[in-house]
């Protein structure tokens, strides 16, 4: 009974990992080749000196994150392939007392230890959203768009724009809180997928770090920019803009949260993938085959 208990979870905790591991891939491919072209299209474009370099910036953002995101898809790709295969002859022979898997006890604890910083950071992404959803209710957005009838996108896709950075951002919370936990589930039940598993959420962290970083260096930047173009206008904007550098205040900060956490994992990586211990312990999937 325990031992389908056991496969049981495995197996639930495998497909959900492959499912989102799908959709990542898919996601960074498709939205990093879209970035890619306008990126050089803005790029192209000569800057207008009454725009202070509001131009530059924001091409030089997307590009980073078009790249990025390219990168992450291509890897996700090869990743099977990136698992190093290490035979039994390689693993060192011990001798004298029997030897416990100490590293047992540390590697998974470990990986709730980071869910668990992540999560605590997230508390601040949370409250964030919930700002941002009375304000949406607020301004009735739903209603509003499904008043523009076919030209719903006019109205759709600036919101989405302006909320890439909190998605974004919640998308590496999940790759910082949930998957954790799954990967400790394959890590306890010694699943054969654990280590590409590994590898494959640690260049979705990665990626996702990088471009939150630099999208919220990018949108402070532009609000800065834009700043003294709002100096002469209602106080009701002036209180807009003050509400948006808030936000990009605290998205900056869960930016560089996250990426201290993700820093950690990356560090963890090469004992997952290099170990021949822990290769002993997780035969590769081409091996098991």
């Amino acid at each position: 009974m325990t031992n389908r208990l056991v496969s049981f979870v495995q197996r639930i905790c495998e497909y959900a990992l492959r499912l989102l591991f799908a959709m990542a891939r898919i996601g960074f491919l498709v939205l990093g080749l879209g970035l890619l072209g306008p990126a050089l299209m803005l790029r192209s474009i000569p800057e207008d000196p009454a725009y202070g370099g509001l131009t530059a910036t924001i091409a030089r953002s997307t590009l980073l994150t078009g790249v990025v995101f390219v990168g992450a898809g291509v890897l996700i790709v090869a990743a099977r392939r990136l698992v190093p295969r290490i035979r039994p002859a390689d693993v060192p022979a011990r001798t004298g007392a029997p030897h416990r898997d100490d590293w047992m006890w540390v590697t998974g604890p470990l990986m709730l230890g980071l869910a668990g910083v992540a999560g605590v950071a997230s508390a601040e992404l949370l409250r964030l959203w919930q700002e941002i959803l009375v304000i949406l209710d607020r301004l009735d957005f739903l209603k509003e768009a499904e008043r523009a009838g076919v030209f719903s996108g006019l109205v759709v896709v600036p919101a989405l724009a302006a909320l890439s950075l909190p998605i974004l951002e919640a998308t590496a919370a999940l790759f910082l809180t949930v998957v954790p936990v799954l990967l400790f589930a394959l890590f306890t039940t010694r699943s054969v997928f654990f280590r590409r598993a590994f590898l494959v959420a640690v260049i979705c962290q990665v990626a996702l770090a990088v471009t939150g970083l630099a999208g919220a260096q990018a949108t402070s930047v532009i609000l800065d920019l834009m700043n003294p173009r709002f100096v002469e206008v209602d106080a009701e904007t002036l209180q807009v803009l003050d509400m948006l550098q808030r936000f990009a205040r605290t998205l900056s900060e869960i930016a560089g949260d996250f990426a201290w956490v993700t820093a950690a994992h990356v560090l963890l990586l090469p004992w997952i993938l290099f170990s021949p211990r822990m290769a002993t312990a997780f035969p590769s999937e081409q091996d098991s085959a």
